[in-house]
């Protein structure tokens, strides 16, 4: 789903002071503004934060001061003055946008105006899980207000019985998060550890990583760091402080910079509340490649015959002049929520009215038969045809469309994992063994490396001792559907993940063909995991062509 809004924000800076009145003591002036949106015919927001984030700060002069439009869109913020501000305006369900001013005292500039036209950027997908931007999504502005007027106002102890007494409980974590990076900006170091304490993140320790290491404080900077949440920005700074020890040759400060930003990038790679890049896999093979031992990159002896043996497998499967018919029985099961359709639809109009979602919602079970066709096209080459045969719809749906997935070649899955074209495209790894269907399988991890391929499949194997066979594969994907997950999940504010597994239960001359799939995408919260939709797969009645061999019996 897209976003289709086009913002033009106008700051009016009014320097409203004659230069008597700029005395040492008092450096005050008055920022002044309207904002409006111009895709929905100049209406006003009354719903948007004006902050500013200073970069000179003293004891004196804190840091951050905030406001808010009103009705008809107007602002007016009252902040020190500095050599260099930073502008913030935020509206939630939308990325905040972000103008860096410089400013001099000049006879010039008394009474006169500046006007600053910039474009807010599209909404929800920019927003970081677990940023300052984020906690404010889920807030009503009347308490984002009453919460930025104690820190202010320095009443930090009121902070915690506002949200015990105002926030519902639902929303209290991230009403805390928000509450300790106001305070982090307003030089409360200490509140804002207590307030992010309160909410279960760690992210006080992420803040306080970055403030040392802008400060040149290396090592105080790792300290932190390796206490914090994994987040992008964390992963960067530990590649960049392990780069600092290893020229200054601190090798023990600089394996535990590597590794931590190693694992950084493997959980920024598969969890889909973080944004995807293709930086994430080329950043995490150099750390692979050239950074990490030699002792952990070498695959053993174990790990090396079984790649042998699951790759000759996947040559004689894509040797064999198999062709064959059969049914493919696909059933969705779906829930719509229009809590999520609406909030998609108008994301500003969900959040100014935020209340914790509905996951109940209509169920509905659609059934597909298709037929499937593994043939020899017209220039010789092996093809899929997927055709649908029938169709039985839920009578109870209503018009909410319903976005589904569905499986190509699966035949051929083992080959794009483990066969010999792939494996240098992979890191592999032994994570277990498992008896399936009858047979000792060992359990290797596919974790892709640095490519070009934006679309790779990875995942975990099931593979046969005996003969490297597959049988099962659950299914990685670094960026399927991520960026509609993402913004369900923070919609939801649950964390969004997917669960594809296919079955190679069907044998037939040593060979194993796909016997059914399953696809989960679902949303957990503290103490539960909503499904939203649920996809059942099963391949049956095949009939085999130019294959003359016994069949087996399938497993």
């Amino acid at each position: 789903m897209k976003f289709r809004y086009s913002f033009i924000l106008i700051f009016t800076f009014l320097f409203l002071f004659n230069l008597a009145q700029y005395s040492e003591s008092v450096k005050k002036f008055k920022l002044k503004g309207f904002v409006y949106d111009t895709s929905l015919k100049y209406i006003p927001y009354s719903r948007v934060e004006i902050s500013n984030i200073a970069e000179e700060k003293s004891d004196s002069l804190p840091g951050y001061y905030v406001t808010y439009c009103d009705k008809k869109g107007n602002w007016e913020l009252k902040i020190p003055f500095h050599k260099k501000i930073m502008i913030k305006i935020f509206s939630n369900g939308f990325i905040p946008n972000r103008k860096l001013i410089n400013m001099e005292i000049e006879k010039s500039l008394n009474n006169s105006k500046t006007i600053v036209r910039s474009q807010m950027l599209k909404g929800l997908k920019h927003i970081e899980w677990g940023s300052f931007e984020h906690s404010m999504l889920y807030i009503k502005t009347e308490d984002l207000k009453s919460i930025e007027e104690l820190i202010i106002s320095n009443e930090y102890k009121g902070v915690d019985e506002f949200v015990k007494s105002n926030i519902k409980e639902h929303s209290r974590n991230v009403a805390y998060i928000f509450a300790g990076h106001a305070a982090f900006m307003n030089g409360a170091i200490q509140e804002a550890k207590e307030y992010f304490s309160n909410s279960g993140s760690k992210l006080w320790y992420n803040l306080m990583g970055r403030d040392y290491l802008r400060n040149g404080k290396y090592k105080e900077s790792l300290e932190y760091y390796l206490k914090g949440n994994t987040t992008r920005k964390r992963a960067y700074d530990l590649m960049k402080l392990g780069e600092y020890f290893d020229e200054n040759k601190f090798n023990s400060l600089k394996n535990k910079s590597f590794l931590k930003a190693m694992d950084d990038f493997n959980m920024l790679i598969v969890d889909y509340r973080f944004k995807w890049s293709n930086d994430l896999l080329r950043m995490r093979y150099g750390l692979y490649n050239n950074l990490l031992s030699k002792k952990e990159k070498k695959n053993s002896k174990e790990l090396k015959d079984l790649l042998v043996k699951a790759g000759e497998y996947c040559k004689k499967l894509k040797k064999a002049e198999i062709y064959y018919y059969c049914n493919e029985e696909k059933i969705d099961k779906v829930v719509l929520i229009e809590d999520l359709h609406d909030a998609i639809e108008n994301p500003r109009k969900y959040f100014d009215k935020y209340k914790k979602p509905k996951l109940k919602g209509i169920k509905i079970k659609d059934k597909y038969l298709y037929d499937l066709q593994f043939v020899l096209d017209e220039n010789g080459v092996v093809e899929e045809a997927r055709k649908l045969v029938h169709e039985y719809p839920d009578l109870k749906r209503n018009p909410v469309p319903v976005l589904s997935y569905k499986v190509v070649r699966p035949l051929y899955g083992p080959n794009t994992l483990i066969g010999f074209g792939w494996q240098d495209f992979f890191n592999y790894k032994i994570v277990g063994k498992e008896k399936l269907m009858n047979v000792e399988t060992i359990i290797v991890d596919a974790f892709p490396k640095w490519s070009s391929f934006t679309n790779q499949m990875y995942g975990k194997l099931w593979v046969s001792n005996k003969d490297g066979s597959i049988l099962k594969i659950e299914w990685k994907h670094q960026n399927l559907n991520r960026k509609d997950l993402r913004i369900r999940g923070l919609i939801l504010n649950r964390i969004p993940g997917m669960r594809f597994i296919s079955t190679y239960g069907k044998v037939r001359g040593g060979l194993r063909f796909p016997s059914q799939y399953r696809i989960i995408e679902y949303y957990s919260g503290d103490s539960d995991s909503f499904i939203r939709l649920d996809i059942t797969g099963i391949y049956k009645d095949y009939t085999f062509f130019g294959v003359d061999i016994d069949d087996v019996k399938a497993e």
